[in-house]
């Protein structure tokens, strides 16, 4: 008898931990495909020009390291605490800022930039 009590409990502990992986959890990233890479830096620096726009950006990994500069994306975004800004802004208000940057994982070229906190200059 004991044997059977033991199975049932055994396929429950496996029934529930498979229902709880089939849940969505709630801090998930809807806005990040899987063909991204995201990378959290203390400090993102664009280099820009008026007449080409964003033409590379620099950013670090963590406060010690190097910086790493990546091209581009054709359809590079820019967004401070969850509002969609131009590069212009970005780089003149947020230039230093920490922030995302989300690295397209096929041409390792930058599709977007999200800064922290823009209310307090993006976390400088």
């Amino acid at each position: 008898m004991n044997y059977v009590k033991f199975g049932i409990t055994c396929i429950f502990a496996v029934m529930a931990q498979l229902v709880w992986a089939q849940q969505e959890l709630p801090y998930a990233n809807t806005a990040m495909t899987s063909s991204e890479i995201a990378v959290e830096s203390p400090s993102v620096m664009l280099a820009y020009s008026r007449s080409s726009g964003v033409v590379e950006i620099r950013f670090k990994e963590c406060d010690g390291c190097e910086f790493r500069a990546l091209l581009p994306a054709e359809n590079l975004r820019f967004s401070a605490a969850g509002v969609s800004i131009s590069a212009g802004d970005a780089f003149r208000e947020l230039q230093g800022s920490a922030g995302t940057v989300f690295i397209d994982s096929e041409t390792s070229k930058v599709k977007r930039v999200q800064y922290f906190d823009a209310s307090n200059g993006g976390g400088k």
